[in-house]
């Protein structure tokens, strides 16, 4: 239900937390032997750029119950986290924003520190597939 975050630093890996990526972007390739295999392609990091610094960010898509039960790609809502590095602890935070309901698919950033935010929500039908675009900015604490 989700990638693996890792950060390196050179070639040795610093940080690791489960439960990240996830996305509506998928793949199906016919199996061998009998069904078709699914691949989900994992949401891009971004940068935002503050000040001068670069912080990185990524997105977690958090999965819904029929995720969970029938296996069906379905997310109740998307989050962002900035990675803040320090030495060498990377500590994942969370930007506070309003709900992002459904799967983040991408974040879109500027030099004036403007984000695009671009969900997607999938219905049961295919008519009912939609998204949304999120403007807003940053403000540091």
């Amino acid at each position: 239900t989700g990638g693996t975050l890792r950060v390196f630093r050179d070639n040795s890996q610093i940080f690791t937390m489960k439960g990240f990526g996830g996305s509506y972007t998928t793949a199906q390739i016919m199996g061998l032997v009998e069904d078709e295999e699914s691949y989900i392609f994992n949401t891009r990091p971004f940068r935002l750029y503050i000040d001068g610094e670069v912080l990185p960010g990524v997105i977690k898509n958090l999965t819904s119950p029929v995720y969970r039960f029938l296996n069906v790609a379905k997310y109740s809502e998307g989050e962002l986290y900035f990675l803040v590095v320090e030495g060498d602890e990377v500590k994942p935070v969370r930007v506070k924003s309003k709900k992002l309901e459904e799967a983040v698919q991408a974040v879109l950033t500027d030099d004036e520190g403007t984000i695009l935010v671009i969900t997607a929500k999938k219905g049961t039908l295919s008519i009912r597939n939609s998204g949304e675009v999120y403007e807003g900015t940053l403000k540091v604490r």
